[in-house]
């Protein structure tokens, strides 16, 4: 009859078990990390300026690039006939566009 030891394999069992139980507290110290993590939120501050021009590009935005309304009452005066030119407005405008006030 032979006897077979297996203190050798004892020993292989045991580093394994040490193995896996480091990873698996490796693997339960990273899941409340992730969960740590998970529980932070994104945080951003804007400045007052910041408020300021965002409030001005969305006014902007919403403004037509056409005044229509503007362009109904100077349609219906040319249509009817009854629009007229400020000359002296005109005049003056010329003159400062090309220099000679």
């Amino acid at each position: 009859m032979v006897k077979i030891e297996n203190s050798h394999l004892n020993r292989i069992t045991n580093n394994q078990t040490t193995n896996a139980q480091q990873i698996d507290k490796q693997h339960r110290m990273s899941d409340r990390s992730n969960e740590e993590l998970s529980s932070i939120k994104d945080e951003a501050q804007l400045s007052d300026r910041a408020r300021l021009l965002a409030k001005i590009r969305t006014n902007l935005e919403e403004t037509p690039d056409v005044r229509s309304d503007r362009v109904e009452f100077f349609r219906k005066q040319i249509e009817t006939d009854t629009y007229e030119v400020p000359v002296e407005a005109l005049v003056q405008k010329l003159l400062e566009r090309f220099k000679f006030s």
